[in-house]
């Protein structure tokens, strides 16, 4: 099912939304209702309302398949005597349509087909985000943000003269009604600036009042009854977002570098009128690197389109519409690529794993009963939100203010609990409910099961000897360190070592080491090694610093063990209150992608049949950087025994361990091919990133 339906009698319809985008005369409905409602059209003896003015800016809520938009341009160009020197054209929409439905919209009319060619060339890549294409020689700049309206309208910024509000009808899309859209609408109008809609509802006049419109009801065009106008008249002064500085008149510049990048700044401030000279060492331009013979574009992709991606998209469209303008197609330049194939053929996939998972739960997101509109939570707001779910625990624990309350602790377990452990701690070794409940989290959160997969088993450890193997693997660390160039920190790491090492096999020899509270306190002494130093010697410290964590891990499980199903409660109830928090902001988080997408796959077979067959073959690169569950998914998805699948990674480059990702996973992966079939790996010892000196 695509974006656009079109009906029997030629109406475009959008599924998603149930609603139609335009009437079958949407060229009539958008010059009378917009045009001429904000005053763009000359009605009587009446000039338009952009007549004399050096610039103009319309707003527009709901772009659907751009026919304002061409009206608007198609007005713009036919009053050459009037029309302002430049038309800036800002627009909303929440799902990008094919070209193709954009041109079968406008097709009955002729006048616009030299403005659909124009468009056409620029109708590529359009992800979400905000995108600028440059038309008419720059005279025409459409700014397309793409998402969610409430999301975007904080992305735009400038002074509108005119406001299209063309949304679906409020019952179908009641969001880009909401007064809070509305009001974010209004902040980027100039005072005096026209808004018109084809809806007449009373909630959306009340809505438009209260944000500073003196609104007016006026016929419409068949089959629409009315229309709506509005002036944008508040009665207070509007709070304006900071401007941008600007140079008051034409400036002077000296760019030192007559490189691509020189270049580039040259030309951008020369077509703003600044007066520019570059300078550089050599006698002609491009005489360094950017004078290589060939050069290739590359996008920064990231699942969740962070600012990096969406700068790299913007550079490469206004590459692509600089070269379009300046270069020979087929001599100097060529439009072509992985990334373009891949977003117009939707068999191919190429993205992240965690990409990946959010492709099949937007896809079935009806089926799981997700909000198809979720977005990536940020890190650092994750785990704000974490902290207050388990601060909200910790809080209701301590008040007893559950008693008598399903899935929480006896009131005696709690202050057992409380007894034993501070509510928080420190001290990088310590142990305090707070860490407990966030490793439970973590631990429940990145599998599949979540808390179902936990064991309640009596551990069987000794403290003192793990303490002993904790000591002996730093110790032969210290002794790596010695072959390892020279520093104050490496010989302070060394000494160091020597140091707790007395201390601690001392302590050994009393009555506490069969403590697991000791041992926590004794590996706490050790000083933290630095991943500096020849390969080998980063994978030692790598592997030390792996056996401490699992080795910390047991040993805050056994000094837990009297309190683990009093802790395992107190975590289930943190997770819920941090999942209820997340969907009250309509987000998800890195695990969440991993297990709710594996799910899918685990436990809905009609989900997991359209994946089984889909791909040819499945190509894994990092993967030494996985985890078991993001193998068992990836598995699903490479046919029958994961015969489809190729894998590419290399133990010694293992980064993300403290994301969860396991390398022992990839190891076991490699032995189970080569058992199956020695001629499946391909070692490829050659290195082509660097010359043979590095």
């Amino acid at each position: 099912m695509g974006i656009v339906e079109w009906r029997a009698d030629g109406v475009p319809f959008s599924a998603r939304f149930g609603d139609i985008y335009r009437s079958a005369d949407g060229l009539r409905q958008a010059q009378h209702v917009f045009l001429r409602g904000c005053g763009l059209l000359a009605e009587g003896d009446e000039a338009p309302a952009w007549a004399g003015a050096a610039r103009w800016g319309v707003l527009e809520l709901g772009f659907g398949l751009g026919l304002n938009f061409l009206a608007t341009w198609h007005a713009w160009q036919q009053q050459c005597a009037q029309r302002p020197a430049r038309l800036l054209y800002s627009a909303c929409e929440a799902s990008v349509p094919p070209f193709a439905d954009v041109r079968r919209s406008a097709a009955p009319h002729e006048e616009l087909q030299p403005l659909l060619d124009e468009l056409e060339a620029h109708w590529h890549s359009l992800t979400p985000g905000v995108h600028r294409l440059r038309l008419a020689r720059g005279q025409v700049l459409l700014t397309l943000a793409v998402g969610d309206v409430a999301d975007m309208l904080p992305e735009l910024e400038g002074a509108h003269e005119s406001l299209f509000l063309d949304g679906f009808a409020p019952e179908k899309y009641p969001a880009m009604w909401q007064p809070s859209v509305l009001r974010a609408a209004a902040r980027l109008l100039r005072v005096g600036a026209r808004a018109a809609t084809w809806c007449v509802a009373g909630e959306v006049r009340r809505s438009l009042q209260a944000c500073g419109f003196e609104v007016q009801r006026t016929p419409g065009l068949p089959p629409k009854r009315h229309a709506l106008r509005a002036s944008y008249a508040p009665r207070w002064t509007p709070r304006q977002r900071p401007a941008a500085p600007r140079a008051a008149h034409a400036a002077r510049c000296a760019i030192v570098g007559a490189g691509l990048a020189g270049a580039a700044c040259a030309w951008q401030l020369a077509q703003r009128g600044w007066s520019v000279t570059v300078l550089d060492a050599a006698a002609q331009p491009a005489a360094g690197a950017s004078g290589l013979p060939v050069g290739a574009m590359s996008e920064h992709v990231s699942f969740d389109d962070d600012p990096a991606a969406r700068l790299a998209r913007a550079g490469l469209r206004a590459t692509h519409h600089a070269a379009r303008a300046l270069l020979v197609a087929g001599d100097d330049w060529s439009a072509c690529g992985l990334l373009e194939q891949s977003l117009k053929a939707d068999a191919a996939w190429i993205s992240t794993i965690h990409g990946m998972c959010a492709r099949i739960l937007r896809a079935h997101a009806v089926e799981l009963d997700i909000d198809p509109r979720f977005k990536m939570v940020d890190p650092a707001i994750a785990d704000q939100l974490e902290s207050r779910a388990i601060d909200q625990v910790l809080y209701t624990a301590r008040l007893g203010e559950f008693d008598g309350t399903s899935g929480w602790p006896s009131r005696e377990a709690v202050d057992a609990l409380f007894d034993e452990y501070p509510a928080r701690t420190s001290a990088f070794g310590g142990a305090s409910v707070e860490k407990f409940l966030q490793q439970l989290m973590d631990i429940a959160g990145a599998n599949i099961r979540g808390f179902d997969s936990f064991t309640m088993m009596k551990t069987r450890i000794n403290p003192a000897q793990i303490v002993f193997e904790v000591l002996e693997s730093f110790e032969a660390l210290a002794d790596a360190t010695i072959t390892q160039k020279k520093s104050d920190k490496r010989e302070a790491f060394m000494a160091q070592v020597a140091q707790c090492a007395v201390e601690i096999r001392s302590e050994m020899q009393g009555p506490c080491a069969s403590d697991p509270m000791w041992a926590l306190r004794a590996i706490d002494k050790l000083p933290v090694p630095q991943r500096v130093g020849t390969a080998d010697y980063k994978e030692q410290v790598a592997e030390t610093l792996d056996s401490l964590h699992r080795h910390i891990m047991e040993l805050r499980l056994a000094a837990a063990e009297p309190h683990l199903e009093t802790l395992v409660l107190l975590a289930q109830r943190a997770c819920e209150a941090f999942d209820r928090a997340k969907q009250e902001a309509g987000v998800l988080d890195n695990s969440d992608l991993l297990v709710l997408a594996s799910r899918s796959l685990a436990n809905h077979p009609e989900i997991a049949a359209q994946y089984s067959d889909k791909f040819q073959l499945v190509m894994v690169d990092e993967f030494q950087d996985t985890d078991q569950m993001q193998v068992d998914m990836i598995k699903r998805l490479a046919g029958p025994g994961a015969c489809r699948l190729c894998t590419v990674g290399d133990a010694q480059q293992s980064i993300y361990r403290f994301r969860g990702a396991d390398v022992a996973v990839y190891r076991r992966h490699l032995e189970e091919v080569r058992s199956r079939d020695s001629e499946g790996i391909i070692m490829l010892p050659d290195n082509f990133r660097s010359h043979a000196d590095v």
